[in-house]
């Protein structure tokens, strides 16, 4: 790589970097607007409430309105893919503790069935019976006879109340079996192999906006109302009057 080619990453870098400050610090200002009360989203009819010497102050020109109108949408639909990823990750998070705990459900059931009983119980009886002198460890047991621990494999393969009801409690407590600190872990693992592509992105949609005028002595009163289109980035505005009149006369 050139000398030429490396300034012009590092232009990029720093151009990438002013924008990101920027779009950080519009975010940041918009944040102190709502929580002052001169903005207020409503997200569920995506309609925004803009206090009226708030709106004055950008509708000086028409370029800083339609640059305020922009900033608004962008500072909505980053509050939207918020929402919607943080739904994403919870489902996602779930998904993966209900796997493990599935897992963990079936090893149980494994081990409780009477094919996993006698299989750990064969196993065990054949690391702890010693040989006989001839290699064989049943070979002096009369014919036609078991041997204690068969009988009590045999015993074992037999289902009976208590053993349901050992295996209901243990399924009762398998959520328990994992910590909180467990399933802390499994959800961070989860989160961390999520990749940005595969997070949905929502769809853009258009957004309301409403200038309000707050009195003291009367309710507040809408001054007027507009609606934003990023798809065009056309702004619509009309006087609340001309909607009343407009709403009257198609009665």
């Amino acid at each position: 790589m050139n000398i030429l080619q490396k300034w012009r990453d590092r232009r990029a870098q720093k151009r990438k970097l002013r924008e990101l400050t920027t779009v950080s610090s519009t975010f940041a200002t918009l944040d102190r607007l709502m929580a002052s009360g001169l903005l207020s989203w409503q997200p569920k009819t995506r309609q925004m409430l803009i206090a009226e010497p708030l709106a004055t102050i950008f509708m000086q020109t028409a370029e800083k309105w339609q640059a305020f109108i922009q900033n608004l949408y962008r500072w909505t639909y980053y509050q939207q893919c918020q929402e919607a990823w943080e739904k994403f990750f919870e489902r996602e998070e779930l998904k993966a503790v209900r796997d493990v705990l599935k897992n963990e459900e079936l090893r149980m059931k494994n081990e409780e069935s009477p094919t996993g009983q006698k299989a750990a119980h064969n196993a065990a009886t054949q690391e702890a019976a010693p040989p006989s002198a001839d290699g064989t460890a049943e070979a002096a047991r009369p014919a036609g006879t078991l041997s204690q621990s068969v009988a009590a494999e045999r015993n074992s393969c037999v289902p009976s109340v208590a053993s349901d009801q050992r295996s209901s409690a243990s399924l009762f407590t398998l959520h328990s079996s994992l910590s909180r600190e467990d399933i802390d872990r499994i959800r961070r693992a989860r989160r961390a192999e999520i990749a940005q592509s595969d997070m949905p992105a929502p769809k853009v949609q258009p957004f309301e906006f409403f200038c309000v005028r707050d009195t003291k002595d009367v309710q507040a009163q809408v001054v007027f109302v507009g609606h934003f289109d990023p798809d065009t980035d056309q702004i619509d505005m009309a006087t609340w009057e001309d909607v009343q009149r407009l709403m009257q006369s198609a009665k």
